[in-house]
C-alpha cells in the first residue's frame, strides 16, 4: 500500500513538472509572437513615416484611423481619436460618391481629384486605393494620394510663357 502511495506521489510530481514545462513553453511562444507582431508594427510605421506620398487608412465607415506625417503636413489635420475625420471632409460632397463607388469595385484609381485641407484649401491629387479585410473581419480602405500642386503650377507657368511668346 505504501508503494502505491509513493507511485501516486511520483506521478503527481511528474505531472506537475510536465505542466510547468508546458506552461513555460507556452509563455515563451506567446512572448516570441508578441515580439514578432511588435517588430512588424514598427516596420510598418517606419515605412509609413518615410513615405513621401499622402497615406491614410479608413475603417468600414470611412473614418480615418491612421495617417502618415505627409498627410498631416500637407492637409493640416492632426490625429484626434475623439473627433475622427471622415472621407467626406477630405474629398467634399461632389467627389464623395465617386470615391465610394471606385473603392466598392475593389480598387480605386482616380487620376484627378482634390483633397481638402483643414483650412478649406483644395490640393489636386491622384488617388489610389484598395480595400483589405483582416483575418478578424475588419474592413480597411487604404489610400495613397500624390500631390500634383507643383505639376499644376508648372503647367500654369508654361501657359503664361507661351502667351507671352
Amino acid at each position: 500500500m505504501e508503494k502505491l502511495g509513493q507511485n501516486s506521489d511520483e506521478t503527481g510530481r511528474s505531472l506537475v513538472e510536465l505542466l510547468e514545462k508546458q506552461k513555460k513553453e507556452l509563455v515563451i511562444r506567446v512572448l516570441r509572437k508578441h515580439e514578432e507582431l511588435q517588430a512588424g508594427k514598427e516596420f510598418t510605421n517606419k515605412i509609413l513615416t518615410s513615405l513621401s506620398e499622402i497615406f491614410f487608412l479608413l475603417d468600414k465607415d470611412f473614418m480615418v484611423v491612421q495617417s502618415n506625417k505627409e498627410f498631416n503636413s500637407c492637409l493640416g489635420y492632426m490625429p484626434d481619436r475623439n473627433n475622427p475625420l471622415h472621407l467626406r471632409q477630405l474629398v467634399g460632397e461632389e467627389h464623395y460618391e465617386m470615391v465610394i463607388e471606385a473603392i466598392a469595385g475593389g480598387e480605386c484609381n482616380i487620376t484627378e481629384i482634390f483633397l481638402r485641407t483643414e483650412n478649406g484649401r483644395e490640393i489636386p491629387v491622384t488617388l489610389k486605393g484598395s480595400t483589405y479585410v483582416t483575418e478578424s473581419g475588419r474592413v480597411l480602405h487604404m489610400f495613397i494620394a500624390s500631390d500634383k500642386s507643383d505639376f499644376y503650377k508648372m503647367m500654369t507657368r508654361m501657359r503664361e510663357v507661351q502667351d507671352q511668346l
